[in-house]
């Protein structure tokens, strides 16, 4: 999109339509496929005939428009969930999810249209450095392919890869959806689906989805702990690596850097006359800003690619016996503990880790206590290599490590024993920006966050800063001692996608002025223009920008990124807290169930008050009536009382009080018996004399 004077605030609007534009939404028709097996559907229902998918692609190009790549779609899912448009997002993390191995392996590229005819498809997409399915043969263990067939004996927990969050089958075998063979996607899974979460409105469905991704990811991250990166903390740290091909890093192929670590497969090459296909490099690969200088090094990638799938094909039948992941070592020279790798991988089990809290709080399928006691290990196992073994302490900066292999025997991948064994590890000699990628996860030791991250980004002057030779942040590589970038005559590149983690990162580690700082100039060099913060000359949502800034060699691809826009979208709009606020630990319609037993509960308790208080009222009424019977009957007492005493007096008689009878003499010869009984009545103690207090006269 190369269009004058976008006003900045505006900005968001073109990079989500960008984003949109890029999203396929395809309903899929499996009412021609047979049922999958019971225990694969047990939790599945299969009414509808259709099956929908959203893919996020990667460019605006019509020549890839069935290609996913990983990364690309998890900052695009997250950028749908900002711009509340749910269902996309997790219909786009539904697609990337299913081609998700049995043991967890996630394949960097998803390809999700069948192919007939191989030979009418290139290596590339047209126009593009886009690979299509074609360059990645289809053998893989059963065990990295999803829904793979129950053996005997094997518990129903494959499941998992044959259904999506829905409970829906995903039809991912029988629609011939396919991945990228053994290069994997880097494992920001975590990070993403937990940012994704926190963005949802948290509804029950959306803890309901996030409890089965934590399954997805927890198997995810066994993989690359349990298999990949096994070695890593049993006492064979000379064989502890996580990728087996360039591809797999951040680092990009342009930078020097592979030149030296590429050494050994580019010397096989050359013995074993290996040379790419014809017409397996096109045209435009050669002459894109992102090729490398040295050709041999694009050829060294792309032998890694076919060395893999064949041990893979020797390994499916048989002629090589024992551990997959080590036998394409073994075979194809070439793993390195890459930096960016695991900062991104120990940052998500971090983050895997939050989302186990969370299910926990929600009482949704929370987490068994062996699995949070493995991802406490995983912490530990991530951030002691991040921190102890990816340390130079030498040159003060955080570099990845790469395995020195020997010789091991003839030099034919049908040879046994294996080609070649690992003979140590040794520190990279790069100055790439992704170094700066130590800041994704937590540094606790603050000198070497201010030695390896922060002086480099500030220095102007010295071996290692990225201010030279450009306006902008962060050249794809740091100057060295002569100040020329590695001393290269290649055209300086500047990757938006590696502003955006290093931003986050600083910000993460409380550096939130530098961070910020990174995101601003990053937005002026979207829109070229780096005096004018209020009007945006000429926006571009390129995936890399050369500098000087104008170059012939971009395409319609290169300058229609989805990942620049994302990126884009989510740094010019506010995030959500993080946070989560649990709500009862049930269902929906248990939730109605209690709050109408409650109106119920409340509704008797309230009628039998009202019950109670007109009861209450009646008796007093009638006790009210029966006092006032009562006082009436007193009163008449007294003036019959009153009476008596008048009488006496009238007959002469001297009334006196009942204690002065007790003198000398009957009283009964005094009075009469009728005014005896009288003057006896008038004197009874228990008589209550009603409105008077004083003695009985």
């Amino acid at each position: 999109m190369n269009n004058p004077s976008f006003e900045t605030q505006h900005l968001e609007e073109y990079a989500l339509r960008l984003v949109l534009d890029n999203l396929k939404e395809v309903s899929y028709d499996v009412s021609k496929f047979d049922k999958p097996r019971s225990h694969h559907a047990r939790h599945s229902h299969f009414e509808s005939s259709t099956i929908e998918y959203s893919h996020p692609l990667i460019c605006s190009t019509s020549a890839c428009n069935f290609t996913q790549e990983s990364t690309s779609t998890l900052i695009a899912a997250v950028a749908l969930m900002k711009a509340n448009r749910t269902t996309a997002a997790w219909s786009a993390l539904r697609s990337l999810f299913s081609q998700q191995g049995y043991n967890g392996f996630l394949p960097k590229y998803v390809f999700s249209q069948p192919v007939t005819n191989f030979t009418e498809l290139g290596y590339f997409c047209e126009n593009t450095e886009i690979p299509t399915s074609r360059l990645f043969k289809e053998s893989l263990p059963p065990h990295y392919k999803p829904c793979p067939p129950l053996v005997d004996g094997a518990s129903g927990d494959s499941s998992i890869t044959c259904l999506d969050f829905y409970s829906e089958y995903t039809y991912a075998n029988e629609l011939q959806f396919k991945g990228s063979g053994r290069l994997a996607a880097l494992p920001l899974h975590s990070t993403a689906i937990l940012e994704i979460f926190y963005l949802s409105n948290q509804t029950s469905s959306d803890v309901e989805i996030l409890g089965d991704f934590f399954n997805r990811l927890y198997k995810l991250h066994y993989y690359w702990m349990e298999h990949v990166m096994k070695r890593c903390s049993s006492g064979q740290i000379e064989m502890c690596y996580n990728i087996i091909n360039p591809w797999e890093s951040m680092t990009s192929l342009e930078s020097p850097q592979w030149n030296d670590i590429l050494q050994q497969v580019k010397e096989l090459i050359g013995e074993s006359g290996w040379t790419p296909k014809s017409g397996l490099i096109p045209e435009n690969v050669r002459k894109s800003n992102r090729f490398p200088e040295d050709p041999k090094v694009f050829d060294a990638v792309l032998y890694l690619i076919e060395c893999h799938s064949n041990v893979t094909a020797l390994h499916s039948t048989g002629d090589v016996i024992g551990d997959y992941e080590l036998q394409l070592i073994s075979y194809c020279p070439f793993a390195m503990l890459d930096l960016s790798h695991l900062s991104i991988l120990s940052r998500s089990t971090h983050d895997l880790q939050q989302i186990a809290k969370i299910l926990r709080a929600s009482h949704s399928n929370p987490p068994t206590k062996d699995k949070s006691k493995l991802i406490n290990a995983w912490i530990e196992k991530s951030d002691g290599l991040m921190h102890r073994y990816l340390w130079d302490e030498t040159h003060k900066r955080y570099s990845s490590r790469n395995i020195h292999f020997v010789t091991n025997g003839t030099a034919s991948i049908e040879s046994k024993p294996a080609l070649f064994r690992s003979q140590e590890s040794r520190f990279v000699k790069s100055l790439a920006s992704t170094n700066l990628m130590a800041g994704w996860s937590n540094i606790p030791d603050t000198s070497h966050f201010m030695e390896s991250i922060i002086s480099p980004i500030l220095a102007h002057d010295g071996s290692y800063n990225f201010n030279c030779n450009s306006p902008y942040p962060l050249t794809s590589w740091a100057c060295d001692d002569t100040n020329d970038n590695s001393g290269t005559n290649q055209t300086i590149l500047i990757d938006p996608l590696i502003n955006y983690y290093v931003s986050l990162g600083l910000i993460h580690n409380g550096e939130q002025g530098v961070g910020g700082f990174i995101q601003q100039e990053t937005l002026k060099l979207m829109c070229s223009d780096h005096d004018n913060d209020a009007v945006c000359t000429n926006l571009s949502f390129a995936n890399s920008f050369a500098y000087p800034l104008y170059s012939n060699n971009w395409t319609q691809c290169d300058l229609r990124s989805t990942t620049s826009a994302a990126l884009l979208y989510d740094l010019l709009t506010p995030d959500k807290s993080h946070r989560y606020i649990p709500t009862p630990p049930m269902k929906n319609s248990w939730v109605i169930v209690l709050v109408v037993a409650e109106i119920v509960v409340a509704f008797s308790v309230g009628l039998s008050c009202l019950l109670l208080s007109l009861n209450l009222m009646k008796k007093l009424a009638e006790e009210e009536h029966a006092d006032r019977l009562a006082r009436e009957q007193n009163q008449r007492s007294l003036v019959d009382d009153e009476e008596v005493v008048n009488m006496l007096e009238r007959e002469g008689g001297q009334y006196e009080p009942l204690h002065n009878f007790q003198q000398e003499g009957d009283i009964g010869s005094h009075l009469p018996n009728t005014m005896l009984w009288n003057i006896l009545q008038y004197m009874n103690p228990f008589k209550v004399n009603e409105g008077s207090n004083d003695e009985t006269g």
